[in-house]
């Protein structure tokens, strides 16, 4: 099951407007740096290149979430993530026995090793989270994934995964009704 296909439309456009804005500056300011210093004005061209660095570093990062993606392996006795970052892929498997407080934390929400933030739930944003919206932890280290994913496709894995699990396992702290205001289109 692919549960995101890297950051929503939106938020995707938003980080190519940001990786040409940081991305040009910094090259701008790399090329001026070469000019600086065929002119022998090193401390203004060291100067200069330590903020070219600085946003090139920045588009590097960028260019890095978008490129970002997620695949959910369910198999019998453990749930497997596929992440996808820059054309390398890294997989973790996560026997379920070991999982513990499997839950929708949503966006922007923080959880503790008792459980959900339940404060932190109820606020919402627009934004993309970059840990993910559905966490666990496993073997006292917290596991976060999801990004950009719906609140549907949480569902539908939800139920996925009991079935895989055998009920073992399933996502707790999923809104139990989606507000009005929340789907309807102005």
């Amino acid at each position: 099951m692919v549960l995101t296909d890297k950051a929503g439309a939106g938020a995707k456009s938003f980080l190519i407007i940001q990786l040409s804005v940081f991305g040009s500056i910094g090259c701008g300011m790399l090329f001026e740096t070469v000019n600086l210093l065929l002119e022998e004005r090193y401390g203004l061209a060291i100067a200069i290149s330590i903020f070219s660095t600085f946003f090139v570093l920045i588009a590097a990062r960028i260019l890095i979430r978008i490129s970002k993606s997620e695949h959910i392996l369910l198999a019998a006795d453990s749930l497997q993530l596929v992440s996808r970052k820059m054309g390398m892929n890294t997989m973790k498997e996560y026997e379920y026995d070991s999982i513990l407080n499997l839950c929708y934390v949503g966006k922007g929400a923080h959880m503790t090793e008792n459980g959900l933030n339940t404060w932190a739930t109820v606020q919402r944003s627009n934004m993309v989270v970059d840990d993910g919206d559905i966490a666990f932890y496993y073997k006292g280290k917290l596991v976060r994934f999801g990004i950009g994913a719906t609140i549907w496709d949480i569902e539908e894995l939800s139920a996925l995964i009991e079935e895989k699990s055998s009920g073992r396992v399933s996502i707790a702290g999923l809104p139990e009704e989606i507000g009005e205001d929340e789907w309807k289109v102005a």
